[in-house]
């Protein structure tokens, strides 16, 4: 068995947890490795699925030897749960395994652990402590739905955008296809399956007819969510001939709408009226109103309307997922992403955070947070 320090092996918990993407919401994505007490690596785990064990439990299961576990030192990106839900105690687990001490990334906010886990662990004689300032903060990262949720009474929220160097994602004639390569659509499918719902305007449903699903090979057959922003609900009077409505059930296809009155034929679907505003729908009242018909997380997909409704509105915004191609195609016959929103002095500029840049082939994938959130 090869040894690794204590950075090392919360990076392997990081790493772990990762693992989980798109199937464990509305729960964490959570890593654990497991050291020795002569500093050699036992075992790895991360929750897989909503329901399944947690991450402790699958890490001390994938221990041949319980006996290595006595003295052994725990490296866990969220704190240990003290509470029985749809699994048992893992601090429970982690005194009874006798293990030495608990590295943890980031306290669970959640009022059923919030500290109790950590408490659980110290009253049984384990040594709790807490990783590093800059690993505590890739654990947040790694929870950030969750951690949100918990705090926050909005979903969270991330927008994507794909255009070219220059701003534009699409032409004024609405074609639109392909402006990003292959390989950033498939990451852009890889990160629908993490999300509860995609949101769309109406616009974009008449122009593109899209199918608006996941089409990624680790998600199989996944049906996603799906909401629309139709402040009149037009697309009801076509909608049987939208391929998102026939690619799912009609109950997962969601209008968001200025409706004032129940509507006669909702074909399925379900209807949210929420008040207009200045700029169109009131988008606090929509997000409070998701977030009560439980959609904790929101993909937000739209064309330049729907993408200036929300920078008009950062406070809602959590994350940005920016496909850059590497092409121009020229404002004069172009729409950019930007044109729907203004701003009055630079000091109400929207800044970014946590900024990271990653190659798709000729695309450049700009992942960052708002700043603030």
């Amino acid at each position: 068995m090869r040894k690794v320090s204590s950075i090392e092996a919360m990076e392997l918990a990081i790493e772990e947890g990762k693992k989980g993407w798109g199937n464990v919401a509305p729960n964490p994505l959570v890593g654990c490795s497991i050291v020795s007490s002569k500093g050699e690596l036992l075992s790895v785990g991360y929750h897989r699925q909503f329901g399944g064990p947690h991450a402790e439990v699958v890490a001390l299961n994938n221990v041949k030897d319980p006996e290595s576990l006595i003295g052994a030192h725990v490296f866990v990106t969220l704190e240990p749960c003290a509470h029985q839900g749809k699994t048992g105690s893992c601090a429970t687990a982690l005194v009874d395994a006798k293990v030495g001490s608990v590295t943890y990334g980031v306290e669970d906010p959640n009022p059923l652990v919030a500290g109790l886990g950590l408490k659980r662990l110290q009253e049984a004689g384990i040594l709790v402590q807490e990783t590093t300032p800059e690993l505590a903060k890739k654990c947040r990262d790694l929870a950030e739905m969750f951690l949100h949720g918990q705090t926050s009474k909005y979903p969270f929220v991330a927008l994507k955008i794909a255009s070219s160097l220059d701003g534009v994602i699409a032409l004024k004639s609405g074609e639109s296809r392909w402006i990003t390569s292959e390989r950033s659509r498939i990451r852009v499918h890889y990160l629908r399956a993490q999300f509860d719902a995609l949101l769309v305007g109406r616009k974009t449903v008449v122009e593109d007819d899209p199918l608006l699903n996941i089409r990624h090979p680790d998600f199989g057959e996944r049906s996603n969510r799906v909401v629309i922003i139709d402040p009149e609900l037009k697309l009801l009077e076509n909608i049987e001939k939208k391929r998102l409505f026939s690619s799912r059930n009609p109950k997962d296809v969601i209008f968001i709408s200025a409706a004032t009155k129940e509507v006669s034929d909702l074909k399925g679907c379900t209807n949210i009226a929420v008040p207009e505003s200045q700029n169109g729908l009131d988008l606090d009242s929509a997000m409070l109103a998701l977030r009560k018909v439980g959609i904790e997380s929101l993909f937000v997909e739209g064309g330049a309307y729907t993408l200036g409704a929300f920078f008009r509105k950062p406070y809602l915004v959590n994350k940005l997922y920016l496909f850059v191609s590497g092409s121009i195609l020229g404002m004069g016959n172009g729409v950019s992403w930007s044109e729907h929103f203004e701003i009055a002095r630079l000091d109400k500029k929207i800044v970014l955070d946590n900024i990271s840049c990653e190659g798709l082939d000729k695309d450049l994938l700009v992942t960052a947070k708002i700043q603030g959130k």
